[in-house]
Formats: C-alpha cells, sequence, structure tokens
C-alpha cells in the first residue's frame, strides 16, 4: 500500500494507548444532492485540526452547504474544511475537539524495515488496528511515498501511520 505522507509521521509510545485511539475519528462527508456518503479517517494533530484525505470530503469541499460528520470514540461533531491541496489529497477539517492530539514526527527519521501500525475505520465503523514493515520510502522534502505492508482497505483513507521507534508522546 502507499501512503503519502507530508515529511511526517506520527509517534507513539504504544499503539492501543487510549489517547491515540481518541485522537482518530470516522469522518463523513455528505452529498445532499446526490444523497451519497464519502467516508474514511482523521486524525487530530493539534487542537481543533484534524487531518485527513481530501478525498474523504470531497463533496463538502466542492459545496461547503454539505455536511462533515466527524465521529470519535467518545463523541460526534460537525466540521468544517478550513483549507485542502488537491495535489496532495490531504485537507484540514475544524472541529470543536481539544485533546488528545497527536504529535507529528519527521518522515526522514522512519526508515526501511521499521514497523509502522495504522489505525483507521475501514467501513465498519469500528476502530481498525493493523501491522506492517516500511518497504520503502521514496522522495522527501515535502512530500514523500511510503510504500508500507499494512493492511488498509475501503476507509482508511486519512488515518495515521504510527511507528514505534520515535517515541514523543
Amino acid at each position: 500500500m502507499i501512503a503519502v505522507l507530508l515529511s511526517v509521521c506520527v509517534s507513539l509510545a504504544y499503539p492501543l494507548f487510549p489517547g491515540i485511539t481518541e485522537a482518530v475519528a470516522l469522518v463523513y462527508s455528505v452529498d445532499l444532492k446526490s444523497r451519497s456518503l464519502s467516508q474514511g479517517t482523521g486524525f487530530l494533530i493539534k487542537e481543533g485540526i484534524l487531518v485527513t484525505s481530501l478525498h474523504v470530503v470531497l463533496p463538502s469541499y466542492l459545496d461547503p452547504k454539505n455536511p462533515i460528520l466527524v465521529l470519535f470514540p467518545s463523541s460526534s461533531q460537525f466540521g468544517r474544511i478550513l483549507c485542502a491541496d488537491d495535489t496532495l489529497d490531504i485537507a484540514l477539517v475544524k472541529v470543536k475537539r481539544k485533546k488528545p492530539y497527536l504529535k507529528l514526527a519527521p518522515l526522514k527519521k522512519l526508515k526501511e524495515g521499521d514497523t509502522v501500525f495504522t489505525l483507521s475505520y475501514p467501513g465498519v465503523g469500528k476502530l481498525m488496528f493493523s501491522e506492517g514493515l516500511v518497504e520503502k520510502v521514496y522522495g522527501g522534502g515535502r512530500v514523500a511515498f511510503l510504500l508500507t505492508s499494512a493492511p488498509l482497505s475501503y476507509g482508511s483513507s486519512g488515518g495515521p501511520i504510527l511507528n514505534l521507534s520515535l517515541i514523543h508522546i
């Protein structure tokens, strides 16, 4: 699976620490005209700021009248897009949640063979954990591509990639 990262990787001390799972959310964007739903994952990176993939919230990006519903394990709320980059397929969503959030670490410290973990909501509405290895890191600078063996599926878009070797919690 290839993930596009903005030269950052989320760091953690233990993959299922409650502070980490509480920072990850199921994200829905509703297209009111076509009555369709887009689903993915997002995670808090600072107070009130959730990051996700732009294609997850595309209906709301194309028409701000379309709502974004953000479901954390212990609460739910509406969000709104602050900014987005369609080339990088990333969006920042404003939410009213302050903590906990995941700290970002430099991707340059991530090496081939490192163990990585993902947390995401792959279509079942239940937070899923997967583990894999970094197979290859391509590029660098502003954008890097990460090839990982961690299994991902529909709904995983926008979720964090977690790494045990960069402990900053």
